[in-house]
């Protein structure tokens, strides 16, 4: 009899046993979902690699479906936020400057993308001096300068030319006429303008080479966009067309070059712009009164100030101290 007893009040053996079969696949689904839920943490590279949309409309599941309940309300609650942090946000006057907020840090931010601007190749970056800082204000009493009375680094040749320029790019209306009159938002507005844009140097989109490029434009003429072509054509054996104005083609093909070649294609621009210098003193012995603030301009721009002197140090003592001696005024 009690035997009996026993067996009616135990269980099924083979229930028993698919109870526990049960209970072990339910603690690994919840084990797996948890570890997909901590996979899915609401920070800027998850939301960027995973479709946000689809996940925000899905409803909130049972404990085995793909997100757990509690992470879908997390979802809805947090959807018009991070949607929100998802949109560009300009960052001060550079308008392609953009940054994305992470939920898991509160307020912290970090870049997701710079886009090269105006305003870093003509302010410069780091402890580089920059185009501004070259050129300066006011001046008319450069010896042997053959640009004339220069503001900001707008010529009174570049500021009639933009006064009259017939072209969409053209913002500025009722500039001087004079440059010395020209003030330095005028001057930079011209700047972008006239070169940075109209020579297409806006499309290039690494740093390094844009402010390289972009010094040429306005320090040795509009031929940069040539020089750029020229170099990029027996480097890479291509044959992009060698103009003024820099081709989208060319463009992204410096866009595209990992950092080694980049700074490879800089050095052959500065390289080009120091042959440039050095042949238009040959030609005008009077220029080798230029050829310090030339060379320091060069250098400035070359990715290692070291390397350059050595390649040019003994050069600048054989023009100031040998070749052209006679018409350098040692001021």
């Amino acid at each position: 009899m009690s035997n009996l007893i026993q067996y009616i009040v135990q269980e099924d053996p083979e229930e028993e046993l698919k109870k526990k079969q049960s209970q072990t696949l339910l603690s690994r689904e919840l084990s797996s979902q948890e570890d997909t839920d901590k996979n899915y943490k609401f920070n800027s590279r998850h939301l960027l690699e995973n479709d946000f949309s689809h996940l925000q409309s899905k409803p909130a599941p049972t404990a085995r479906s793909y997100l757990s309940q509690a992470l879908a309300k997390n979802v809805v609650k947090e959807g018009s936020k991070v949607s929100s942090a998802l949109s560009p946000k300009s960052i001060g006057n550079d308008a392609a400057s953009y940054k994305i907020a992470q939920n898991t840090k509160g307020n912290e931010v970090n870049d997701v993308a710079k886009r090269v601007t105006f305003n870093d190749v003509y302010w410069g970056y780091g402890s580089r001096t920059n185009t501004h800082q070259i050129e300066g204000g006011y001046n008319n009493n450069r010896a042997n300068d053959r640009g004339g009375p220069t503001n900001f680094a707008v010529t009174q040749n570049t500021l009639n030319e933009y006064n009259n320029w017939k072209s969409s790019l053209r913002t500025g209306f009722n500039f001087p006429k004079d440059v010395k009159d020209l003030k330095p938002e005028q001057a930079r507005q011209i700047l972008d303008e006239r070169f940075y844009q109209a020579y297409n140097i806006k499309a290039i989109q690494n740093a390094m080479i844009a402010r390289n490029v972009f010094d040429a434009e306005i320090n040795q003429g509009t031929r940069a966009g040539k020089w750029l072509a020229e170099i990029a054509n027996e480097y890479f054996g291509t044959n992009y067309p060698q103009n003024m104005v820099i081709s989208p083609q060319l463009a992204e093909k410096i866009n595209q070059l990992p950092e080694p070649d980049a700074i490879k294609i800089n050095n052959a621009y500065i390289k080009k712009r120091m042959k440039e210098y050095l042949n238009l003193i040959d030609k005008d012995h009077s220029q080798i009164n230029n050829i310090k603030s030339w060379y320091n301009r060069a250098k400035n721009l070359y990715s290692n100030p070291e390397e350059f002197d050595k390649l040019y140090q003994s050069t600048l003592d054989e023009y100031l101290n040998r070749k052209y001696s006679q018409y350098y005024d040692r001021k």
